[in-house]
């Protein structure tokens, strides 16, 4: 694996995209959509 090469994502590989904060070793939900998956992830 090259690091130097760019990152390429397609929509395809893209599911479900949810923004998070990290604060240190927490990471916490940024929006009410995050919030919610978050909490009802099984």
């Amino acid at each position: 694996m090259d690091f130097n090469e760019p990152c390429i994502v397609k929509t395809k590989d893209i599911k479900d995209v949810y923004p998070v904060v990290f604060h240190d070793s927490t990471v916490e939900p940024f929006t009410n959509v995050s919030r919610y998956v978050f909490q009802t992830a099984e």
